[in-house]
């Protein structure tokens, strides 16, 4: 995937970033400081996150700036959203957010969040 620009959270987070910029925050809130923020700082940073499951959802700032989370409870289903999102003409990718089961990385389903797999 071509990049055009890539920096850790932290240094998103010292340059004031979110809000700012179009983003890509890939990694839940345990992982990445921006993931955090966009989720309201959650005491626990895994609450809502399941093994075998990922999201992708958009949060659009109050100037109009999107910031488009990827982010699952294991590092494999990142993985498998992120590249949900790469092939994002190959998906059904419909509303603000969409939940993406991850059985393994050659079995990648997305379904709307909610959904019984």
């Amino acid at each position: 995937i071509a990049v055009g620009l890539a920096i850790y959270d932290k240094d998103a987070e010292t340059q004031g970033l979110y809000g700012k910029e179009n983003l890509i925050i890939v990694g839940g809130p345990c992982a990445n400081t921006i993931a955090a923020t966009v989720m309201g700082n959650p005491t626990n940073c895994a609450e809502g996150f399941e093994s075998g499951k990922a999201v992708i959802s958009s949060k659009e700032s109050t100037d109009g700036h999107v910031a488009i989370l990827v982010a699952g409870m294991d590092p494999q289903d990142t993985v498998g959203a992120s590249r949900v999102l790469a092939a994002y003409k190959a998906y059904s990718l419909k509303g603000p957010e969409v939940e993406v089961v991850v059985a393994d990385l050659n079995s990648i389903k997305v379904q709307q969040p909610g959904t019984t797999s």
